[in-house]
C-alpha cells in the first residue's frame, strides 16, 4: 500500500527539482543535504515500515553543496536527532526486514556512497562520509 504522503507528492516530482542525499547514519542521528528552491519549506519524514513519521531537522551550513550548485545558499545541510522512540523502532522494523526510507517533501532521498541504514549502523560505531 502506498504511502499517502508520498502518493500526493508524486505528480509534482518533476516541478519541484530536490536534489539531496543522507550521507551519516548514527543512533544519534541522520544528515545529509537537500538543495532546492525553497528548501526552508522542506518536510521530513521517516518512513518505517508501513509508519510514516514527520521529524523536525536542524539546518547547517554545506559550502561542499553550495560550491556544487555554484550557489549562494549555504544552509542546505540538514540534521535529524534520533529520539530513543525512533531509534528503537527503526531496530525493530530491520530486524524484522521492514523498509525504511528518508523522506523530503515526499521524494525518498537516496544514500551516500556505502551508506545503508542496518543494524550495524545503529551500532555504537557511528558509520558516515566525509
Amino acid at each position: 500500500m502506498e504511502n499517502e504522503l508520498v502518493k500526493s507528492n508524486v505528480e509534482s516530482i518533476n516541478t519541484r527539482d530536490i536534489d539531496s542525499l543522507y550521507e551519516c547514519f548514527t543512533p544519534e542521528e541522520i544528515s545529509g543535504w537537500v538543495y532546492c528552491e525553497n528548501h526552508k519549506n522542506t518536510e521530513f519524514a521517516l518512513q518505517i515500515g508501513d509508519s510514516l513519521q514527520t521529524v523536525a531537522v536542524s539546518w547547517l551550513n554545506r559550502q561542499d553543496v553550495a560550491d556544487r550548485f555554484s550557489s549562494p545558499i549555504l544552509d542546505v545541510g540538514f540534521t535529524i536527532q534520533l529520539s530513543e522512540v525512533l531509534k528503537e523502532q527503526i531496530i525493530e522494523a530491520l530486524l524484522a526486514k521492514k523498509s525504511l526510507a528518508i523522506l523530503a517533501n515526499g521524494i525518498i532521498l537516496p544514500p551516500a556512497e556505502g551508506i545503508t541504514p542496518t543494524l550495524g549502523a545503529l551500532s555504537l560505531i557511528p558509520v558516515q562520509v566525509n
